[in-house]
């Protein structure tokens, strides 16, 4: 999945840009748990925010 921006929306702040992972996954809040990375639901609210 591609990181950054797309429009005027921002992308995570604990997304790196250079690798398009959280720069801190083991301490991820738990809003993030409970999405699968790119299911469904990821992916539409990522559409949602425009980010990439």
């Amino acid at each position: 999945m591609a990181s950054g921006k797309r429009g005027e929306a921002e992308s995570c702040l604990w997304l790196d840009d250079a690798t398009g992972r959280c720069k801190h996954y083991e301490y991820r809040p738990t809003l993030c748990r409970e999405f699968e990375l790119g299911g469904d639901v990821c992916l539409s609210v990522r559409d949602m925010y425009q980010i990439t």
